[in-house]
């Protein structure tokens, strides 16, 4: 039987985040289908665009959230 791949399947993958079994099977159907490696190929070139998302707060963020911290109770509310 052979399987679709959708978008979201490729996506996962471009992520790292496909389970192992269904990575293997994507990647034997990767050297098979030029259509499906075409797919691929554009998503990675977007991720290069875009970049490595940043993960941490700004530095704004965090300085407000310590100053929040510090507040008692009943200056919160």
């Amino acid at each position: 039987m052979v399987q679709d791949f959708t978008q979201e399947t490729l996506l996962l993958y471009a992520y790292n985040e496909l389970d192992p079994l269904m990575a293997t099977r994507l990647e034997q159907r990767l050297m098979i289908d030029p259509e499906l490696k075409a797919q691929l190929n554009e998503i990675q070139e977007c991720q290069s665009i875009l970049g490595t998302p940043e993960h941490a707060p700004h530095d704004t963020t965090i300085q407000i959230i310590l100053e929040e911290s510090g507040k008692s109770q009943l200056e919160i509310h």
